[in-house]
């Protein structure tokens, strides 16, 4: 996870038991950081990140909506229309699992695969582009 990302989950994190409100405002922060720090989506809302991603094919429809809820679940609870006081502890757990996914999907397993990549001899990836033209 991009260390300003984490900053802002491990905060979450440490009010989650005693604010979990606080835990899905901040936990969208996070996923706002993510998009603008590390998916070119700077200068734009959260919700029009989110659409130019699904726009560019970046985002796969299961991540799309990981991000709305996110998004969605965070700005309920910062801008309410009612009050929600019974499941916002559940919600916010369910808002950690969804940022673990969204940056595990979009940041862990392309470092990680483009790692592997790199690995390979360069004689092995030179046959790649060669067959990719």
């Amino acid at each position: 996870m991009p260390d300003d990302v984490l900053e802002l989950y491990r905060e979450a994190s440490s009010v989650a038991d005693v604010s979990p409100r606080s835990a899905a405002a901040l936990l969208r922060t996070a996923l706002e950081v993510l998009t603008r720090n590390h998916l070119g989506q700077s200068g734009v809302s959260l919700n029009d990140a989110i659409g130019n991603l699904v726009k560019d094919r970046q985002l796969s429809v299961k991540l799309q909506q990981a991000m709305d809820v996110l998004r969605i679940t965070g700005n309920d609870y910062v801008h309410p229309r009612e009050v929600q006081l019974d499941d916002s502890a559940k919600e916010a757990s369910a808002m950690f699992d969804l940022l673990n996914i969204i940056v595990d999907r979009l940041i862990v397993e392309p470092q990680r695969i483009a790692q592997l990549y790199a690995d390979l001899p360069e004689s092995k990836r030179q046959q790649v582009e060669r067959r990719d033209g």
